[in-house]
């Protein structure tokens, strides 16, 4: 059972870095559409946080529906770390 344990945890750490992706895809392009006005604003080596909630009213469709996948991979993320009681301590997501 250690073993499979074990593979859950890799699992969700893949999905965790699925999900990550996504979210770079979601910010490079509305930052290169709608937001590109921000692009400007954010010189090379700043820091900005960007949050899902960022891009929410961001019409391009594209965009849209990366947020679905983004948001249904935090969903799916979760549910695992619950239903197989992970420590959440182990795994580098934040969602």
């Amino acid at each position: 059972m250690k073993e499979h344990n074990e593979k859950v945890y890799l699992t969700v750490q893949d999905l965790i870095i699925s999900r990550n992706n996504t979210f770079d895809n979601i910010v490079n392009l509305a930052m290169s559409g709608e937001m590109n006005h921000l692009a400007d604003a954010i010189d090379v080596g700043d820091k900005y946080t960007f949050t899902l909630n960022h891009f929410r009213t961001v019409e391009d469709k594209n965009v849209q529906i990366l947020l679905q996948i983004c948001d249904n991979l935090d969903d799916q993320i979760k549910y695992l770390v619950n239903h197989n009681e992970l420590d959440i301590n182990l795994l580098d997501f934040e969602g």
